[in-house]
């Protein structure tokens, strides 16, 4: 029964780190869109990958 109770309760204490974590993950990303909406933040470029979707779309 002991151990049933200390399982409770590491598994709350991992439910509210997760959802804190998310949490903060949401704000991050959110905070960085109203940046970038803003111009106060550079968009980041993934030329490769830029690349790669245009022969892509060559090939079509």
């Amino acid at each position: 029964m002991a151990d049933k109770a200390s399982g409770e309760k590491a598994g709350e204490k991992s439910f509210f780190a997760r959802t804190a974590k998310n949490t903060t993950k949401r704000a991050k990303r959110a905070q960085e869109k109203v940046k970038r909406k803003l111009g106060k933040s550079d968009e980041t470029k993934d030329e490769i990958f830029d690349r790669f979707v245009e022969n892509f779309n060559k090939q079509q």
